[in-house]
Parts: structure tokens; sequence; C-alpha cells
């Protein structure tokens, strides 16, 4: 039946405009769909023969499919105007422009609709089960329906399909479905962008397979279409699905090309059902040979890859002696297993295993780090000697580092915790040396200032039971603290205190500044013309905390065993390198700077 008055319904092109992902599921998208699908359209109609009305080569589904993986189910609109746009510029009368773009629209979210079932939400194409989703499951029950709607529409603007209706369904089912099944799985191998090694295999194996589909599909008849085979496989192993998808798209298009042409292995088809079907069953057992041995080759070697990150984070290095080559161990480089002979093979028993037992461990070393070499012996010769074994090093550099690490804290933790237990009996004999000079001359005073040094000495050994408290706690202790050293020297210890408010909320180890408070009372000189100065602030992450008395800072023996020296080891248990405490000279007044994190840090439960 001729076909000059009426235009194929569908068809497409290999377009693949990736620039959809930018535009995912906007207006610009959607109209990127449309003109993309209205230019496979035009594309799809060179193919159309006379014998029937279908085209036999129309892939207009493989773009709307794809454009749908990209963008999502809204670009079903583009989809719909991008046919509307087709029929309607082509003459096509108002039911097959308005019916028939629905038809393409509802059988590309069909098949979109199948895939997300399959595989989730984002359809990719990653494994084994998404090559028979995209290949099998989602492109011929969409096209079979759809193709039972164009072949009603033939009937209903009188095109008589008659005894031919059979075969112009198979041929739609073939042309639409056999788009899907070839185009759609270029645009779902999305994922992180591969490397440098990738590209360059690409560089040398896309234009490969290319020639070679030349060759084939342009070249001397003589050549059998199923040469093919051999490089399209071999990209499938080099290349996995992500360079094997596109290729097979390519291919595709340069065997419509060739049938255009009537050139090459394929010249006698793409004319009639017979021809499109030697051309779908060409095309399509290459796409899952193809398909599929790079789903399985991509499977193991995440596999393979998963297992060499895994064996190098845990320090195990594989090895295999020989008697006659001696011993290889397999090292462990960008998540690649990489073997290197590095024993002659009179060393190689050696520090690895003991050729008199079967299996077993031992300590070794490797690289001149200690390890434990595990092994098995899995061949012996006629008198019983070792001729091969197998093992596993297992470093214990790390491990033992770690282990020094936590006997390091725990050390650094036991040594605060003693040097908590030394602060309350300090304060505590100076009180008591301070009570016992006036309980005979003032016992009413002595009473009172007994009741300020309990409710002291309570609230300070609540405080050493924590690690950090709030400067707010603290402060509340140096008050306590200077009334009851006022009582003690009978008379006023006036003090300017300056914090401000988030500086309160901030965190010091329990007694800290109270140190300080105390160290400037005992050494410096503080009344109403030199009073006490106390300033705290916070400075981003950090507290500032200043103590200032007149005085002058004498020499500091350089290992204190108390006050400064106590100081400074709690801080280091605490915050290691990330406090400090400096005490000097600033002109006529002795300055104490404490620094730490404001807030208090984290803690490993299992040290």
């Amino acid at each position: 039946m001729q076909s000059d008055r009426h235009p194929p319904l569908l068809a497409p092109v290999g377009v693949w405009p990736s620039f959809l992902a930018a535009a995912q599921g906007s207006w610009p998208g959607i109209l990127v769909t449309a003109l993309a699908c209205l230019a496979a359209g035009y594309g799809g109609i060179i193919f159309t023969g006379t014998e029937l009305f279908f085209s036999p080569i129309w892939p207009l589904s493989g773009v709307a499919v794809g454009c749908l993986l990209l963008g999502g189910p809204r670009m079903a609109v583009g989809i719909y105007a991008g046919v509307a746009a087709l029929n309607a510029l082509w003459g096509m009368n108002a039911l097959t422009t308005w019916v028939g773009a629905a038809g393409i629209a509802l059988e590309s979210l069909a098949a979109y609709g199948l895939l997300v079932l399959i595989l989730g939400p984002r359809p990719r194409l990653t494994d084994l089960r998404a090559c028979f989703a995209f290949l099998f499951a989602a492109p011929w029950l969409p096209a079979a329906a759809n193709g039972l709607l164009g072949c009603g529409l033939l009937q209903a603007e009188a095109t008589s399909v008659g005894s031919t209706f059979t075969r112009e369904w198979l041929l739609f089912l073939m042309a639409n479905g056999g788009a899907i099944a070839l185009l759609s799985p270029a645009f779902a191998i999305g994922g992180v962008a591969p490397d440098a090694a990738w590209w360059r295999r690409l560089a040398f194996w896309g234009p490969a397979c290319l020639l070679s589909a030349g060759a084939v599909f342009f070249g001397p008849p003589v050549l059998p279409p199923y040469l093919l085979f051999v490089p399209m496989l071999a990209a499938a192993v080099v290349l996995g699905l992500r360079g094997a998808a596109p290729l097979m798209a390519l291919v595709a298009l340069a065997a419509a090309l060739s049938v255009l042409h009537g050139r090459g292995a394929l010249a006698a088809t793409g004319q009639g059902l017979g021809g499109a079907s030697q051309f779908y069953a060409l095309l399509l057992t290459l796409a899952f040979c193809t398909l599929s041995t790079a789903a399985i080759v991509d499977h193991y070697r995440r596999r393979l890859q998963r297992a060499a990150s895994a064996t190098g984070s845990a320090g195990l290095t594989f090895w295999r002696w020989e008697k006659q080559s001696g011993t290889q161990l397999d090292r462990i480089d960008d998540g690649c297993l990489l073997g290197s002979a590095t024993t002659p093979a009179e060393g190689g028993p050696d520090g690895l295993f003991d050729g008199g037992t079967d299996r077993g461990v031992r300590e070794t070393e490797n690289g001149g780090a200690p390890a434990l070499s595990f092994w098995v012996v899995t061949q012996r010769d006629s008198s019983g000697q070792a001729e091969a074994a197998d093992g596993i090093l297992l470093d214990l550099s790390e491990r033992l580092s770690l282990e020094q690490a936590r006997r390091r804290a725990w050390q650094s933790e036991v040594e605060l915790r003693n040097l908590r237990a030394g602060l309350a009996p300090h304060l505590l004999f100076n009180c008591l040396a301070a009570v016992r000079g006036f309980v005979r001359t003032d016992p009413e005073r002595a009473r009172s200032f007994i009741d300020h040094l309990s409710r002291f000495l309570r609230e300070s050994t609540n405080a050493q039971n924590r690690e950090t408290v709030p400067l707010l706690d603290e402060w509340q202790l140096c008050e306590d603290f200077l009334a009851l050293q006022a009582m003690r020297y009978e008379r006023d210890l006036p003090r300017l205190v300056e914090i401000e408010g988030p500086a309160y909320h901030a965190h010091v180890p329990p007694m800290m500044v109270l140190n300080l408070v105390e160290n400037a009372v005992k050494h410096g000189e503080i009344g109403q013309r030199h009073p006490l100065v106390v300033a705290a602030r916070r400075a981003g992450s950090f507290l500032e905390v200043t103590v200032r008395n007149h005085g002058h800072l004498g020499t500091r023996p350089a290992d204190r065993p108390g006050g400064l020296g106590i100081s400074l080891a709690r801080l280091q248990a605490i915050y290691g390198a990330q406090a400090s405490l400096d005490i000097g000279n600033g002109g006529e007044n002795v300055i104490a700077v404490l620094r730490v994190p404001a807030v208090p840090p984290a803690r490993d439960p299992s040290l």
C-alpha cells in the first residue's frame, strides 16, 4: 500500500538528548523532548516502504522512553506535543493527529512504568536484571497495545488494511518494541563518571566497533553480519554496560542507514515483514549477547573491587608459594588486586609457613612490619615435602598502633582522675589551717567558716565527678572560695568580673579557673587599688578566660609538680593540643590566659 499520502504514525531515530538531565522535569526539558520527538519522527519517515503502511525501522519509541528515563514522567507532555506537531505538519487528519500522539505517549509511559515497577523509581542499566527489563519486559507489551491502536486508526480513516492487518501489527510491534530495546538502554547508564582509564579504553574500542559495523553494513555483502559479535563482545568485557549500551545504539543506527542505502549484509532487508524480521533478529540477538555479557562482567568486577577494598582496609595480603617459582604476593592498588613475585623459590617458605603441617598460623613480617601468616599446604610430593601453599598475611602494624593509642588514652584518663583526687585535699588543707587560727578566739566566725567550707567542698566534689562543667558553675565555686579567703585573711578581696553572656554556658575542666583564682589570691597583691580582674568571652568555637592580678611572676621550674603543672596535665589529658594555658607578666600585672574548646570533647565509649 502506498504511503505518500499518510506518514507513519510512530518513528524513532537515535537521538540522545543528555542535556535533558540538566532540565529534569522542567519546561525547558519538555520543550527539548518535543523537539527530539519531532526530529525522530521526521528521521523515521524516510524508512517508510511501499509494501506495507508502517515503516520497518521506526525508533521514535526508543527516543521517547529515553526522554522519560532522563527527565521523568512529565516529559510525556513533550512526547505528545512533538508527535502531534509531526502529524499536523504532515497533513494527518485530526483523529490521527491527536489520538496517534496519545498512543506514543501512553506507550512510552507504559514502558517506563514497567521499568519503574521492576527496577525502582529511577531505572538504571546496572545489572543483568536491568538488562532483561530493558530487552524483554518493558518494550513488547506497550508496543503491542499501541500497534492495535495504530491499526485501528487506519481503519477509522478508511485506509483498509484488509488481509494485511496481522502483518501491519507485527511490523508495528517489531519497529516500536525493537526501538525501545535497542535505544532506551543508552539513556539509562547514568551514574558516577568513569575514570581516565575507562575513557582510554573507549577511545580504542569505540572506533573499533564502529569501523567493524561500517565494514559489515556498508562493505561487500560477502561479510557475514554476525562477524560484528566479536568486537562488540570484546567491548562489553572491557567497557561494561556504560560503554556497551551507547555502542549498541550506534550500531543499530548504522544498520538502519545501511538498509536505507541498500548496502552491506542487510541490503536485502528492511522492506516488508520478512526483511524487518531479519533486521531485528540480528540486532536484538547482538544486543542481548552484548548487554548481558557486559552486565555479568560488571557484576564480577564490582565484587572483585569490593573484595579488594575490604582486603586492603583489613590489612590483608594474599600469597601463594610454589617450589619452582617462589612466592607471589597480591597487593592492593586502587581497589584492584595486582600480583607481584617478590621472593625466590628457595626463600619462599621462610617466615610464611611451616611445611611440616598442613595448615596453621605464625608470626612473621611483611615489608618490615609485624604480621600474622595463615596458611594451608595445597600440594605435596611423593616424599611428603610441600610443593605449593596458599595463605594470607594479616598486617598488625595498624592494630598495634591502635592498641597503643588506646593505652595512652587510658593512661591519660588514670592521670586525670589522680590529679582530680589531689585537688580537693589541696584546698581543704589550706582552709583547715585558716579555721584553726580563730576557732578559739571567735567560735561564731569559725562556725560560719565551717558552713561555707562544707558547702564549698560538697559542690567542688560533685564537680570533680564530671570531666567538664559550665563556666557558670565554675565561677560560683570561685565566689565561694573568695568568700572563704576573705574570712581567712580578714580583709576584702575586691574583684572586677567581666564574663560575657554566651561564655557562661561554655564548658571548662572543673576547678581549673578556681586554681588560677587561688594562685592570684595567694601570690598576688589584691586590694582596692588593684582588684582581681577576671574576664571570659567566646572566641568562635573556643572559650578564653583571663585572670589578672597585681604582682610579678618569678622564674618557674621546668617541671613543677603542682599548680601550673597539674593544670597543663589536665588540659593535655582532656583536650590534647587543642587547649592552652599561658601565664606571664604584663606590665605590673601577672596575666593567666586559659583557652579551651567551648564544647566538651566527645569520648570514645570503647576507651
